[in-house]
């Protein structure tokens, strides 16, 4: 190589084949020394920030790319992996700012794409995101992170609609019919047909109703009672498209006409339909995602669609095998001992966390993950520099600053746990932090404040102990 001795020449090849053997740590100290004998070479730089990039320590590796792009201004592939490290630093604007300017100079590159994607999906601006995810669609349609996004994107869309809903008509007959769909989904169909009977009693003219409560009373052995409520929606159904453009929209399929009809509108009923439009899209791109050959993202929705439903052994054969499909993913690898500590298989999930620690250590996330589970396996005093550092990272990750209390309490310091106990309360449901907290403040003297604290742990268990009865499934009102 120009400018580089047959030794230096030797020890670039060392560390490229680190690199290629998946152990960048190693090609570290290597690209280190090179770029300290050859300063200024950008291809080195470059070369350190990628290494250092993969080893997890990303913001030692936006310095070398920051440093390649002053030698290199036009280096898009330096502000691809600056934007790339921006990501995996939470610094999700900065790095939108980088890959935009990727994207200006490769629009068919389907990584920027989806980083880019990602990047408007984190910070929440997910119509940006969506159009990234479409021109990822349409420039491979056969691949499954376009698919991916589109649907987490449209599923961000749904619920932020339901929210606005929420907002200005809580109490409509539309936000009830929005909820009994929920429960509906969540098999709980006594309390969705309740719901869906409150809604028609406010809206009686309200398309879908009916068949909604049908397709429960068949999918709960009724028939008979189905029948009755599908001929109630047949009276209803000829006057939808005379008298109400959006639910007729809806009817047909023209999802995209609905949106872009809804979006100029204010109500209660445009964010009604509008809601549904998003989650027919999300449930479509998510179809469209099983159709395509085994991938990654399929296992992924598979997999929390069973941690949803408490079937914990499924999600960690799904988040298994999305792992083979994409070895090596930090994200598959945290979700997979997520999954595990879910089933209560914490040593699983510490031998994934251990590894993914050295790989990820400025991940908030991660490291509060390995700490509790560190806490669980009975090893407080082991867990604390990891719940720490999960705090210093980012101090509103509340179950990290939880787990962080309960280690120092239970190594004998209490008057450190104090402040961590009180930093979780918002998230204690069932009053344990409470209780632990009232033995901290007791140890520390703080008799008045113990008392309180064990009031308050009172008052959580007394309202957890109202029994909760689920409401019978009804029949329908006979056709007049």
């Amino acid at each position: 190589m120009f400018g580089q001795s047959a030794n230096q020449v030797k020890e670039s090849q060392r560390a490229r084949e680190f690199m290629a053997s998946g152990h960048p740590d190693k090609a570290v100290p290597i690209y280190e020394r090179l770029v300290h004998a050859l300063p200024g070479n950008p291809g080195l730089i470059m070369n350190l920030g990628i290494a250092l990039e993969m080893s997890g320590h990303d913001r030692a590796a936006t310095n070398q790319f920051i440093t390649v792009l002053k030698l290199n201004p036009q280096s898009l592939s330096a502000r691809l992996f600056l934007g790339l490290a921006y990501l995996d630093l939470g610094q999700s604007q900065d790095a939108i700012g980088q890959l935009r300017k990727v994207v200006a100079g490769q629009p068919k590159n389907e990584l920027v794409r989806w980083k880019l994607g990602d990047a408007y999906f984190s910070l929440g601006k997910y119509a940006a995101a969506e159009r990234e995810f479409q021109a990822l669609c349409k420039l491979n349609p056969r691949n499954p992170k376009g698919w991916y996004g589109l649907g987490r994107c449209y599923f961000s869309l749904w619920f932020s609609t339901v929210q606005k809903l929420r907002h200005i008509a809580p109490d409509s007959g539309y936000a009830l019919a929005l909820l009994a769909g929920t429960y509906s989904r969540h098999r709980q169909y006594a309390t969705a047909v309740q719901l869906y009977r409150k809604a028609m009693a406010k809206l009686p003219a309200l398309p879908g109703l009916h068949a909604a409560v049908a397709e429960i009373y068949k999918t709960t052995g009724h028939p008979e009672w189905a029948a009755v409520e599908e001929k109630k929606e047949r009276l209803i159904a000829p006057t939808v498209c005379k008298t109400d453009q959006l639910a007729c929209d809806y009817r047909e399929g023209r999802y995209d006409e609905l949106l872009a009809s809804a979006s100029h509108k204010v109500s209660a009923e445009s964010y009604y339909w509008e809601s549904k439009a998003y989650l027919r899209k999300s449930t479509a791109a998510y179809a469209h995602l099983s159709e395509l050959p085994p991938s990654a993202e399929f296992h992924e929705i598979t997999a929390k669609v069973d941690l949803a439903q408490g079937e914990f052994r499924k999600c960690v054969k799904e988040w298994q095998e999305a792992l083979r499909l994409s070895p090596n993913d930090p994200e598959i690898e945290k979700n997979l001992a997520i999954a595990y500590k879910s089933f209560g298989d914490q040593e699983n999930a510490r031998k994934i966390l251990a590894r993914l620690v050295t790989r990820r250590p400025e991940d908030s996330d991660v490291n509060y993950l390995f700490g509790d589970t560190l806490l669980s396996l009975h090893q407080p005093s082991q867990a604390i520099p990891f719940l720490k550092k999960a705090v210093r990272l980012n101090p509103s990750l509340l179950p990290a600053q939880g787990s962080l209390a309960k280690a120092y309490f239970e190594t004998g310091q209490a008057k450190q746990a104090i402040p961590h106990f009180k930093a979780a309360l918002s998230i204690d449901r069932d009053g344990s932090l409470h209780y632990e907290l009232a033995r901290a403040y007791q140890q520390e003297g703080q008799i008045a404040l113990a008392e309180q604290m064990v009031k308050r742990f009172q008052k959580i268990r007394q309202a957890q102990a109202q029994p909760q009865k689920s409401p019978p499934l009804e029949p329908p009102t006979p056709l007049p």
